[in-house]
C-alpha cells in the first residue's frame, strides 16, 4: 500500500484503516491474517489496530480473523500474551517458506538470532510438536463469525 516500514505512527489510524477497507470491499477474503497486536513492533501493533476496524463483524464477507507471532518481535514484547490456539501443518511447506525468508535479506540474520533461517525451522518444528506435526504455524483467533447456517468447526 505504499506505507514506509517503521513509519505507521506518523499516520492517523484512519490513513491505515481505509486502504485496509477498500482491499477488504475489493477482494471480499474469507480469512484475514494478521500481526499480533502485542507485538515488539509499533507497525505491528498498529496494523493490528487498523485491521480490527477494518475486519469488524460489519465486514460480513469475513469469517475469521487470525493474529500469527513475528519472530523477534512477538516474544521480545512484555506482556508476552500471544497464546496460539490454532496450529496449521506446514511440513511439506516449510522448505518453501525458508527460501521465501531469504528474499527478505534485511531481516534475515545469522544464528542463533530468532530470524535465522535455522532458528525458523526450530520455531516450526517447536509449533509442531505441540500437536504431534513435524511443523506447523501457528495463530491466535482474534475473531471467529459463524454466519446464519454454518456450524462451528
Amino acid at each position: 500500500m505504499g506505507f514506509a516500514d517503521q513509519r505507521l505512527d506518523t499516520l492517523t489510524l484512519t490513513e491505515v484503516i481505509a486502504p485496509l477497507e477498500r482491499v477488504i470491499h475489493e477482494i471480499r477474503p474469507r480469512i484475514v491474517y494478521c500481526q499480533f497486536g502485542g507485538d515488539l513492533n509499533r507497525d505491528h501493533q498498529i496494523l493490528f489496530q487498523a485491521t480490527l476496524v477494518a475486519t469488524r463483524p460489519t465486514a460480513n464477507c469475513i469469517e475469521a480473523v487470525y493474529a500469527f507471532d513475528t519472530a523477534s518481535s512477538t516474544e521480545w514484547a512484555f506482556p508476552r500474551t500471544f497464546i496460539a490456539d490454532t496450529w496449521v501443518d506446514i511440513s511439506t511447506t516449510l522448505e518453501v517458506k525458508l527460501a521465501a525468508m531469504t528474499c527478505y535479506e534485511s531481516e534475515v540474520r545469522d544464528y542463533p538470532h530468532p530470524r535465522s533461517l535455522a532458528a525458523l525451522r526450530h520455531r516450526a518444528h517447536a509449533w509442531g510438536n505441540q500437536h504431534c506435526l513435524d511443523a506447523a504455524e501457528a495463530f491466535m483467533t482474534v475473531r471467529r463469525t459463524l454466519r446464519h447456517g454454518q456450524t462451528p468447526v
